[in-house]
């Protein structure tokens, strides 16, 4: 019985995982429709408008980061502009953030943040809605074996795994800024970590800087300490 149930829960984790890596690729091409999200998966993961409607400004950037906020009854906080998107931070009525996204500047088309937002994002992220699919054996499986598997590639403290299924916080604010800043110092010689920075839902985000001047973002788990630097966004360029 044991070895079935075990057997029935692998079987469910393979067939959970195929289909967030199909909406990872999803998300990363920009692909897909406007109503791409809460059929199959429970939330909306990529917005689409109906024509490519290239976005140059943090003003629009900003406006249609809007309308894929809408879809979750959230509101654009701040845009940050990079060479290869745009980031948004959106956060709920009480100002508290949500999660975030990014702009494709060539199309519009707006998505769940890869990496942290929809892997260790306890509320928003893929790893909520994953575990409830696979019902109390899977929201087990995914806090253990399943959260290495979706640990920041390999990064952070003895290459934790997310645990992106847990709501317990035990990494502070603080912890996170030193865990950030050990990574940084390891692998990014004289980079900082940002003095604030953003709490969403089962872990951190925080900007990078070289003498004073952004240069990225890197997010470190509430409940692991694992660290997950944003490497998708190119340059630098602006920010809201």
């Amino acid at each position: 019985m044991r070895s079935k149930r075990i057997a029935t829960v692998v079987a469910a984790a393979a067939a959970t995982f195929a289909v967030l890596g199909a909406v990872v690729a999803l998300a990363a091409t920009g692909s897909g429709s406007s109503n791409y999200g809460y059929g199959m998966m429970g939330r909306n993961y990529v917005y689409r408008p109906a024509q490519a409607t290239p976005v140059r400004t943090l003003a629009t950037a900003s406006t249609q980061a809007q309308k894929f906020a809408d879809r979750l009854g959230l509101k654009v906080d701040e845009v940050l502009q990079f060479k290869d998107n745009f980031y948004a931070k959106l956060v709920d009525s009480g100002g508290n953030g949500a999660t975030e996204v990014l702009v494709d500047p060539s199309t519009g088309a707006v998505s769940i943040e890869y990496g942290p937002a929809m892997m260790w994002n306890t509320e928003y992220g893929m790893g909520r809605v994953a575990a409830d699919m696979m019902g109390s054996y899977g929201r087990s499986m995914m806090r253990g074996y399943g959260g290495a598997m979706m640990g920041g590639s390999g990064y952070g403290p003895g290459s934790a795994g997310s645990g992106a299924t847990s709501a317990a916080t035990t990494v502070t604010m603080a912890d996170a800024h030193s865990l950030a800043q050990r990574w940084l110092d390891r692998n990014e010689s004289g980079v900082n970590v940002e003095t604030g920075g953003d709490a969403f839902p089962g872990y951190y985000t925080l900007e990078t800087l070289r003498n004073g001047k952004i240069t990225g973002m890197i997010s470190v788990n509430a409940t692991t300490g694992a660290v997950w630097p944003h490497w998708w966004h190119g340059a630098f360029i602006a920010k809201s």
